[in-house]
Formats: structure tokens, sequence, C-alpha cells
């Protein structure tokens, strides 16, 4: 997942003094993450089909059954499970993902 960089704006929330800063500052963090997120799906999609242009294969091995979830490597597995939990996480508003965590 790409980096989402809101270090500057949880700065401005923690040393804001008056409520309409802290405000402020957290629709700001806010809108950051929701257009990255939204932002995402399509980069997601055209780098996906972008690759399957490239290598048809892919699309085979899925479809005829050669390489399936069992036949993923375990670090493979972890890392998927990881991330879709991670993404679920972000969309249902359980974690924010400070930069010095994705690294």
């Amino acid at each position: 997942m790409a980096q989402i960089d809101i270090s500057s704006e949880i700065s401005q929330i923690s040393n804001a003094v008056y409520g309409k800063d802290v405000r402020s500052s957290i629709v700001a963090a806010l809108t950051k993450l929701n257009n990255a997120l939204v932002n995402f799906e399509p980069v997601v999609k055209a780098a996906t089909e972008e690759y399957l242009d490239d290598h048809p294969e892919a699309v085979t091995s899925v479809q005829d059954g050669s390489i399936s979830w069992a036949k993923l490597a375990s670090a493979v597995q972890t890392r998927v499970t990881t991330t879709e939990t991670t993404v679920s996480n972000i969309l249902n508003g359980n974690t924010l993902m400070l930069k010095e965590e994705v690294e």
C-alpha cells in the first residue's frame, strides 16, 4: 500500500491551542486520507490490467488451477492476509497507518 504521510497534520493537531485549529487539522488529515483511498483503487486496477495484458499466462494459471491459495508460499499468504486486514481496518475506521508503521 502506498504510504500516506499525515505526520504534519498530526503535528498540527497536537500543537493546536484552540478548538477551531484542532478541528481544521483533523479535517485536513481526514481529507488527505480520504483522497488517498479514493485514488487508490483506480491505480491498483490499472496496474493489474497492465500486468495481466503483459502476462496472459497469469490469468491462465489461475483459471486452470495451477496457481491456488494452497500453492502460494506461506510468506505470500501472510502478506496478502496482512494487507487485506490492514485495508479492511482502514476502510472501517479502526486504524490510521502512520508513516512509521508502513515502513
